[in-house]
């Protein structure tokens, strides 16, 4: 059973990453309208470059990462039957980052390494789910060494 604080996390990072399917709808949405209008006035936090390339704001790129290293750290905490939630979060995580207007992949600081070495140790089974799918997410997030 999760703990009230380890629930609590978990309510955290779904926010978190409602927060950024929203804005990855908005992000669409104008992107959309600015291509079709061909107005490059509207600069908000995420919109089209003067190049019009779509670009993602600094803090839409945090929210991403620190959530991410949240996960990370959850999965260090939880107990092994309590993983399968943790592993669903990885996965809205993925599904959010993907197709994100601007995102672009970033090269792994160190800090978050070893986090993660940390998380992958933790698991122990290469043939979990979340074994797999913290391996994608990271994969979508950063850049290969």
């Amino acid at each position: 059973m999760c703990t009230v604080n380890i629930l609590e996390q978990i309510n955290e990072i779904n926010g978190n990453i409602m927060k950024l399917y929203i804005e990855k709808l908005f992000a669409i949405g104008n992107n959309m309208k600015q291509s079709v209008s061909n107005d490059n006035e509207n600069n908000d936090d995420i919109g089209m470059a003067d190049t019009g390339i779509p670009h993602i704001s600094e803090s839409h790129k945090d929210l991403i990462f620190n959530t991410f290293r949240r996960i990370l750290k959850l999965i260090t905490l939880v107990d092994s039957k309590d993983l399968p939630k943790v592993s669903e979060l990885l996965n809205s995580l993925k599904d959010v980052v993907l197709g994100f207007p601007g995102f672009k992949k970033s090269k792994i600081d160190g800090d978050t390494e070893l986090i993660y070495k940390k998380a992958i140790d933790t698991i122990n089974d290469p043939t979990a789910d979340i074994y797999l799918n913290l391996i994608d997410c990271k994969n979508v997030l950063f850049k290969a060494d």
